[in-house]
């Protein structure tokens, strides 16, 4: 599959993404950790939409990806990462 340069950018401008300051950026690369070890880098967050509208949070883009795509390179928590964890420690 060919990639288009404006998709190219988006990825490589995600690689790039300015850290926050405060407790809410150590605390995303804490449960990075928890979730997917030494690839928490590697991560790219994506919000699934049923609807089709996009959340605003994530940014002023939405992409649209098909099924065959994705199936073999995406996960799904029911929560956000951070409730997942939250939750999973509560559990243990």
């Amino acid at each position: 599959m060919k990639h288009s340069p404006e998709f190219l950018k988006i990825v490589d401008d995600a690689k790039s993404r300015v850290r926050e300051v405060g407790v809410d950026d150590a605390r995303r690369r804490s449960v990075e950790s928890i979730l997917f070890g030494s690839y928490g880098e590697e991560i790219r967050y994506a919000a699934l939409s049923l609807g089709g509208l996009g959340l605003v949070s994530y940014g002023p883009i939405t992409m649209v990806m098909s099924e065959p795509a994705i199936a073999q390179r995406a996960s799904l928590l029911e929560y956000n990462s951070f409730q997942f964890v939250e939750q999973l420690d509560a559990a243990c």
